[in-house]
């Protein structure tokens, strides 16, 4: 299957596999070490909670030349403002959040090759990439081919959005969505872990620690990050 052709067949079953991301060309141009590096596809999940940045790959290609540089400089390099722009027209959304896109919500690197190859799967893995197969055979009847798709797409840490600090009022104030409910939820902010209770209006979410001063300065903002299914990092930014 020529590079072009795996590359409709990768971007159909990341559409059938992902519902809840877009699946978007990303030709930007990747600064890493001098060189630049564009990759093929980005995988977004709709609310910008994290996403991907896919390298499609033919099992012909060499790993040590062409696959890991790539990897690195995706994983390393700088994403300027070709990348912003790319980001922007190709989700129809302001640069501005394409820029906080980049900046803040949580990006992963991931091979998609044509071949499952172990070799390339543990190399990957060294370098903190994932790494996805997704084989075609031939089905013999109607023209139909038959897909083998093996590992997935994981996102570790998730953005869930961004808050304002109010210390005279010992609360956080954040956007609400669909993670924040009226209940208590462990937090780990710069003083370590403990219960904070939420409230939540129609378009706000208030968070206040059970025990102890929320010691962050008045009127900094915060971001909010899911680590695994539960456990909630408030980290402040600096912007």
């Amino acid at each position: 299957m020529a590079e072009d052709e795996f590359e409709l067949t990768v971007i159909s079953v990341l559409k059938e596999l992902y519902p809840d991301c877009w699946i978007i060309r990303f030709r930007a141009k990747i600064r890493h070490n001098g060189e630049g590096w564009c990759p093929d596809l980005a995988v977004v999940e709709k609310r910008f909670r994290y996403w991907f940045v896919v390298e499609v790959e033919i099992s012909t290609h060499s790993l040590q030349k062409h696959v890991l540089p790539q990897v690195r400089a995706f994983k390393r390099g700088d994403y300027g403002e070709e990348a912003k722009i790319t980001l922007a027209k190709q989700l129809v959304i302001s640069t501005d959040k394409a820029g906080t896109l980049l900046a803040f919500v949580p990006r992963y690197v991931a091979v998609v090759c044509n071949v499952l190859e172990p070799i390339w799967e543990k190399a990957l893995l060294a370098e903190n990439v994932q790494f996805m197969a997704i084989a075609s055979y031939d089905g013999g009847y109607a023209n139909k081919k038959a897909l083998l798709v093996t590992g997935s797409l994981v996102a570790g840490e998730q953005s869930l959005g961004f808050g304002r600090v109010l210390t005279s009022q010992q609360v956080i104030m954040t956007e609400i969505n669909s993670f924040w409910q009226a209940k208590e939820y462990k937090i780990i902010d710069p003083n370590g872990s403990t219960t904070w209770a939420c409230t939540v209006d129609s378009s706000r979410a208030w968070l206040a620690k059970k025990r102890g001063l929320i010691q962050i300065p008045e009127g900094s903002i915060v971001q909010f990050v899911l680590q695994g299914e539960d456990q909630v990092e408030i980290r402040p930014l600096r912007v």
